[in-house]
């Protein structure tokens, strides 16, 4: 009893403190009561004079209206598989070798490369392979991140269906195919994915076991790695976050249509945004089908860099600030985030919970202090927005 009082006093005390805080319409004024908020620990308040801060921004904020689609090229190109490197010339090499053993026709599709300014021989692997493929483009993006590389991709894209995918993975030969036959029987269907198997360079850690999945209709799903493996039959996905970056087919209408992808990836994590899952949860909201296919998979390649605990660290940065950064964008999310931390002895868990801890105080402090920042995630959309100004009073560190 004395718990379910306790619960609906502050409800009563957070909805007087959201009252108040939208009554006001000075920036300064809320960044001021944010600040105090933050420095006697009031985390939830916080968040709500965070989230006001927001909506101030998007008010004072022009509209950004996306523009028209690129040119469509030769109506033979069905898909545009664009895949965004950086600096992984080896992992390119492997993955453009499973496009070429396609048994689609390669009239039918296109690849464009978005070399994100790497420094190693990528531009040489372009090069090798230009004339492998019938259509082949090779983008140079400059501007650091994943946000950028995608878009340009975008830009660049000549077919109606555009399948993204990783520079790590690598694609069976009827992968393209099927796609091609999904999106072509049933209009519904706006994005597809499919397994994604994982392929270990080394025997994974011993942390690495049962802890970092989840399970739901019959499937299984690490996000940590973005992996996911027991699709059998084509299916409706469960959740939409389910269709990973690394294995995205979406048609081009869908992508207009939520404004291109949020940030991800960045330069600055301060930066970091929910990348694709935004736009599969546009899809969703909107009535679209999110589909998923056996033969839609790939395999997913995990080098031993990432089979660290300094990498799950980083990975609890970047899945903070995305889950603080959707709640503050969306002016309709009235439930509080809940930042799951639980006791664990897994020693990859424990790292992740470490890196949410820090990236959380640090991430709010900055919304609250600087109007970069709230300009920065108050945007309508990214699509030509993809190079935000630089932040270096709040850097984020990844020393762990």
């Amino acid at each position: 009893m004395a718990k379910k009082i306790k619960r609906r006093l502050q409800r009563f005390l957070l909805n007087t403190i959201a009252l108040f805080i939208n009554s006001i319409s000075n920036i300064r004024c809320v960044s001021f009561i944010g600040n105090f908020l933050l420095c006697i620990k009031c985390m939830p308040a916080t968040l709500i004079v965070a989230k006001r801060l927001i909506v101030l921004q998007k008010q004072n904020h022009r509209k950004n209206v996306i523009g028209p689609a690129p040119a469509l090229g030769t109506s033979d190109i069905k898909l545009s598989v664009i895949i965004p490197t950086y600096n992984r010339a080896k992992s390119l090499v492997r993955c453009l070798n499973s496009l070429l053993a396609q048994t689609m026709d390669k009239n039918n599709f296109e690849i464009v490369v978005v070399n994100n300014n790497s420094p190693d021989h990528t531009q040489t692997v372009c090069q090798q392979y230009d004339s492998r493929f019938i259509h082949f483009k090779a983008i140079i993006e400059p501007q650091p991140g994943l946000l950028a590389a995608r878009h340009a991709g975008w830009k660049h894209a000549s077919a109606n269906i555009l399948v993204f995918c990783d520079d790590d993975i690598e694609a069976p030969q009827e992968w393209l195919q099927t796609l091609a036959s999904l999106f072509a029987k049933d209009p519904d269907i706006q994005l597809v994915g499919g397994n994604n198997w994982p392929v270990f360079e080394s025997n994974p850690p011993a942390w690495l076991d049962n802890t970092l999945w989840a399970e739901g209709r019959g499937i299984r799903w690490n996000q940590y790695f973005s992996l996911i493996e027991g699709i059998t039959a084509g299916m409706e996905a469960p959740d939409p976050g389910l269709v990973f970056g690394c294995n995205y087919a979406i048609r081009r209408t869908a992508l207009e249509k939520a404004g291109g992808f949020e940030p991800d990836l960045m330069e600055n994590a301060l930066f970091q945004g929910a990348g694709e899952t935004s736009v599969a949860m546009t899809i969703k909201a909107t009535g679209g089908k999110i589909y998923l296919h056996p033969a839609a998979s790939v395999w997913h390649h995990m080098p031993n860099s990432r089979l660290t605990l300094e990498y799950m660290y980083k990975r609890g940065i970047h899945h903070t600030i995305a889950i603080l950064y959707s709640y503050l964008r969306n002016e309709n999310s009235i439930t509080l985030p809940i930042l799951p931390c639980q006791q664990t002895e897994n020693p990859g868990m424990k790292s992740f919970y470490k890196g949410q801890n820090y990236a959380a105080n640090l991430y709010i402090k900055s919304v609250l202090n600087s109007q970069e920042l709230q300009k920065w995630i108050a945007l309508d959309t990214y699509f030509n927005n993809e190079s935000p100004s630089k932040l270096e009073t709040y850097a984020l560190h990844y020393d762990w």
